[in-house]
């Protein structure tokens, strides 16, 4: 990756919701920047796409899948990410979840987001 400068080299990036839109573009942009990125998102499919994009560009990525609905899923997508790099110096929670029963996020009580 030549775009830009080279200000992240070294550091490692998990991005939740990474599959697509802003977490895909983010997962470039870190990329470009030097990062190595962990691509996470609940659609295996398209974290592995912008994984396979990032590495055919000249960068560094993994792509992991986890539901950030489930605790678990995520802190084992965690654990395979500093496997891979050896440590995470920026995580981007970028993945967004409402259940159906939430409502709108201006009406959803302050509980639900605890």
């Amino acid at each position: 990756m030549t775009e830009m400068g080279k200000r992240l080299e070294g550091k490692a990036v998990f991005i939740t919701g990474a599959a697509s839109g802003i977490g895909r573009q983010s997962a470039v942009r870190f990329a470009t920047e030097g990062a190595q990125v962990a691509v996470v998102d609940v659609d295996a499919d398209g974290a592995a796409t912008v994984a396979d994009e990032v590495i055919g560009a000249g960068g560094q990525a993994v792509a992991l899948r986890a539901d950030v609905s489930s605790e678990g899923e995520v802190a084992a997508a965690v654990a395979d990410a500093e496997e891979a790099f050896g440590r995470l110096d920026v995580v981007f929670n970028n993945a967004g979840i409402m259940h159906g029963d939430d409502g709108d996020a201006q009406a959803t009580e302050e509980t639900v987001w605890d």
